[in-house]
């Protein structure tokens, strides 16, 4: 009997996790894709919420990725956050909010855009400039602690 009730309490434990990330989350704060330049078939979206959760999905968009649509998921992962990188993405963001949207000015071939959306205001750069901004640091931030490995490699 005791060791029936100790396997329904582990299933019911393992079941609750699995489900962490499938519940309905509110409150986005802070939405990164990144892609390499002209190639939409890898793509990572990566969505963090107000309650900590961080999601990354990654596969094949359309063509316009200011409307991010996958029409193939390769891979997604969820996790949540630690209260220490929450809060330092959110410093980082509000450091960001402080800013004028911008876009980068010229397209640079075998490089890796980002397109950050946060607080209604979007910014796009590449991946590898404004390392010492806000910008730079919440990239790497985010290629620090995403459950699923960003491979930025090169196209040489």
């Amino acid at each position: 009997m005791l060791k029936e009730y100790i396997i329904l309490i582990v299933l019911s434990i393992v079941l609750l996790a699995g489900c962490q990330c499938k519940s309905q989350t509110t409150g986005e704060i802070m939405e990164c894709t990144i892609f390499p330049t002209g190639v939409y078939s890898q793509t990572y979206l990566v969505k963090i919420f107000a309650d900590g959760k961080f999601e990354i999905t990654f596969g094949e968009v359309d063509a316009n990725v200011n409307s991010i649509k996958f029409l193939k998921k390769n891979e997604y992962k969820c996790i949540t956050l630690n209260q220490a990188d929450l809060n330092l993405l959110r410093d980082l963001q509000k450091q960001i909010l402080s800013l004028n949207s911008f876009e980068k000015a010229n397209v640079k071939k075998g490089g890796w855009e980002i397109i950050l959306n946060t607080g209604e205001k979007k910014f796009n750069f590449y991946y590898g400039e404004m390392t010492d901004t806000p910008f730079g640091k919440i990239v790497d931030k985010i290629l620090q602690i995403t459950p699923l490995k960003i491979n930025i490699h090169s196209w040489s």
